[in-house]
């Protein structure tokens, strides 16, 4: 088993621990892992704090059919919330995108 598919695997399970949530997105609806943007959340500049996430996603880059991912400055709903991307991460392995997202009520 490759690294790629093994990865696939355990988002897989990720997924289903966490109750196969979804977030919404160009229409389409697509399995994510919540996490919280705790760790994540801000940027310390010389100005002050940035936030820059309010809620990740962790989504495989295989559920998009048609290798079209999200970007930067789109929205995107997740349990009846709107977001904003604020920031796409892909791990060295192309397998699994990370979404940082902004609460539309700050935007």
């Amino acid at each position: 088993m490759s690294l790629f598919d093994l990865s696939n695997r355990v988002m897989k399970f990720g997924e289903n621990l966490t109750g196969n949530q979804i977030f919404t997105w160009d229409g389409y609806d697509y399995a994510c892992i919540p996490g919280a943007a705790d760790n994540e959340r801000d940027i310390v500049t010389w100005g002050g704090t940035l936030r820059i996430a309010d809620l990740i996603l962790k989504v495989r880059t295989n559920v998009f059919a048609d290798g079209v991912y999200p970007k930067s400055q789109m929205a995107l709903t997740f349990n009846n919330v709107r977001y904003r991307i604020a920031l796409v991460e892909q791990d060295v392995l192309k397998t699994m995108l990370k979404l940082k997202l902004v609460s539309d009520t700050r935007m």
